[in-house]
């Protein structure tokens, strides 16, 4: 009975080992199967495909730490959720119009500068330290719950808010050039640098920022 259950449970790994994750979008695709993109923690940066069948392996896409795939024209990362052990994602400068990080939980560096972004999901996202999401279409950005999150980068966007208060960790923030009415950092007294200027924000009180060195909110309603 215990030989049949080891055969069972060999079958059962293969199968798992040998599935093929969905990948609709043909450049991304692309650039897991022919472009060194991926490191799978060794600091080096190789295929995804490492057996070389033109397809990615779930087990592939599970042992991929970091991703850069960005410069690729691509529409959706469809498939990413297949790389459930992700720290690092870069998909910075393609077409992107939503991105949904649900499943990549061990996150901690993402960088989507300069898509057409109008929905982003890093609701799951409780490891992250960096965002980089400026240059894209957001109107609302959900960031509570990041209390490791030090660098944020939303600038160039349609946000007509921003809650920092529960990222008490951060260090910078840069969310110029949106559609902000109020801007509230009296909680994130760790905070350094604050790029604020071209939005609506008619009041800034900084009474409790003792580490703060840049402030740059012109152009607003102060």
């Amino acid at each position: 009975m215990k030989k049949i259950s080891l055969i069972i449970l060999f079958i059962v790994t293969g199968i798992t080992n040998a599935q093929i994750v969905n990948i609709p979008d043909v450049n991304f695709k692309n650039a897991l199967v022919n472009y060194n993109v991926a490191d799978f923690g060794d600091g080096n940066l190789v295929k995804v495909d490492e057996n070389n069948d033109g397809e990615i392996q779930v087990n592939e896409a599970q042992s991929v730490n970091k991703l850069f795939v960005g410069f690729y024209d691509i529409v959706s990362l469809e498939g990413i959720e297949a790389f459930t052990n992700l720290i690092e994602l870069e998909c910075r400068n393609n077409d992107l119009i939503s991105l949904d990080l649900y499943y990549n939980p061990s996150l901690e560096v993402l960088n989507c500068y300069v898509n057409d972004l109008i929905f982003l999901n890093v609701s799951e996202n409780l490891n992250l330290t960096t965002l980089n999401c400026g240059a894209n279409d957001l109107i609302d950005l959900d960031i509570s719950k990041k209390l490791l999150l030090k660098y944020l980068i939303c600038e160039r966007n349609e946000l007509i808010s921003l809650d920092v208060s529960q990222n008490i960790n951060l260090l910078e923030l840069d969310c110029k050039k949106n559609n902000i009415p109020d801007l509230i950092v009296n909680q994130n007294i760790a905070i350094e640098k604050i790029w604020c200027y071209e939005n609506s924000i008619a009041s800034l009180d900084v009474s409790n920022n003792p580490n703060l060195t840049l402030l740059w909110c012109d152009d607003n309603n102060i």
